[in-house]
């Protein structure tokens, strides 16, 4: 082993890179320890008191020699990077790693080291998965194109499908840093198809969004399905879990998500409308004269505002555009032909456009439904992005379930190349 460092680190970047994990060449065993009191000339490598008794971490041929029953037969490899003992996220990207293969351990931190405990079977490629990741210690993502059958259209979105340990602020660092319209972060769990997810723009963190529910979907199928034509997962996103099916698609893969029953605000009256149709830049013949401006959410409310004309005559122009959305209890707004059944959105500042959006395409389809203009159980084809110069198509149904209406979105996911972040940013 390398001598000791005096200078620990709790930059993570430093610490997957430098960590040099060295296997001991000695067996250990964990084992309880009889009236828990360690006899002479026996130095276990750990002990942990518990109510229950003392556990100790011998080595195996002590155990072997007292006749102590072996619990977990384990070799330890040591990470030799000095490690502060307040870093963050250290072992949750090295938990996560050997996760991915099936390797669980057990991790006991010393002032200077970090000591895995792995199955002894499982040691080779354990030191070997560890190793992998030093030398590329960054953080890995996938690009892909939502709610097309072809690259470089629909949404992009980029999912790093190994985000735990990551702070909000790094999350939101690395979204601004990117640009995507969205990126998706996600966190597995002990059950396999079931991941924590956390979604940010450039700007903010979202509790719910379409494109990357379904694209973090389709990366996790690509990864983790294990052969399984069609996969049901639950994402755990802020506050609430969004169920999505995957399944293999002539291009790419298809996936389409449950968003939950659709909830309306009541719809505006000419002269509440009239702010918005002025915001939007709307002028008398562009608005629609017989549907009503609507607040609808799925999970992310939008103000549906229904367009008798050419969509690219309007966007926003309003200054503090998302204060007066909150007016009326929206988020973002959503431009709408219902004869061509065709959308619009932007980000608030009205500069970026959203070429497909998830989560306005349910609430569209059920505002259309609610309106009488979409029957229930119909596949409604929403088409977005084209003046984006990135077309879509958002497949969304609505199903009646008693008073209320049950909304279901779908699209096609596509993948468009991968990469590595080799610096992180400050937690």
């Amino acid at each position: 082993m390398p001598a000791p460092d005096p200078h620990p680190t709790r930059d993570l970047s430093r610490l997957l890179a430098g960590m040099a994990p060295v296997l001991d060449p000695t067996p250990w065993a964990f084992c309880r320890v009889p009236e828990g009191r360690l006899p002479d000339g026996v130095e276990p490598v750990a002990t942990v008191r518990e109510v229950e008794g003392l556990t100790a971490v011998v080595a195996a041929a002590d155990a072997a020699r007292l006749g102590w029953p072996v619990v977990f037969a384990a070799r330890r490899i040591i990470l030799t990077v000095h490690s502060d003992l307040e870093a963050v996220g250290f072992m949750a990207r090295v938990s996560a790693a050997l996760a991915e293969h099936g390797i669980p351990c057990n991790v006991a931190a010393g002032i200077a080291h970090d000591h895995l405990f792995v199955p002894a079977a499982a040691a080779g490629a354990a030191l070997a998965r560890l190793e992998a990741l030093a030398a590329r210690p960054g953080l890995r993502f996938r690009l892909v194109d939502v709610f097309t059958d072809r690259a470089y259209a629909g949404n992009g979105l980029a999912v790093f499908p190994e985000a735990a340990g990551l702070t909000a602020p790094q999350m939101q660092a690395i979204a601004a840093e990117l640009r995507q319209v969205e990126s998706i972060f996600l966190e597995r769990t002990p059950e396999p198809r079931r991941v924590r997810a956390r979604i940010f723009t450039p700007e903010e963190e979202l509790p719910f969004a379409g494109h990357p529910s379904l694209g973090a979907a389709a990366v996790l199928h690509e990864e983790m399905a294990d052969g399984e034509a069609a996969v049901e997962w639950q994402l755990e996103l802020t506050g609430r879990t969004v169920p999505v099916t995957t399944r293999h698609a002539a291009a790419g893969l298809s996936a389409e998500m449950r968003q939950g029953i659709a909830t309306f605000r009541p719809p505006l009256s000419p002269a509440a409308a009239a702010p918005f149709h002025d915001a939007l830049g709307m002028a008398p013949a562009l608005r629609h004269p017989a549907l009503p401006l609507q607040t609808v959410s799925t999970g992310l409310p939008y103000l549906i505002v229904p367009v008798a004309g050419d969509l690219g005559a309007a966007r926003i122009r309003h200054p503090e555009f998302e204060a007066l959305l909150a007016t009326v209890g929206a988020k973002f707004v959503y431009l709408l032909d219902p004869a061509r059944r065709e959308g619009r959105t932007w980000l608030n500042d009205g500069i970026v456009e959203d070429p497909a959006t998830g989560s306005a395409a349910g609430p569209a389809g059920a505002y259309l439904v609610r309106h009488g203009l979409a029957a229930a159980g119909e596949r409604q084809r929403i088409l977005q992005g084209a003046r984006a110069g990135r077309p879509s198509d958002l497949w969304v149904t609505i199903d009646a379930r008693h008073d209320a209406l049950e909304v279901r979105v779908a699209g096609t996911v596509v993948p468009v190349g991968s990469g590595l972040l080799a610096a992180l940013p400050a937690p």
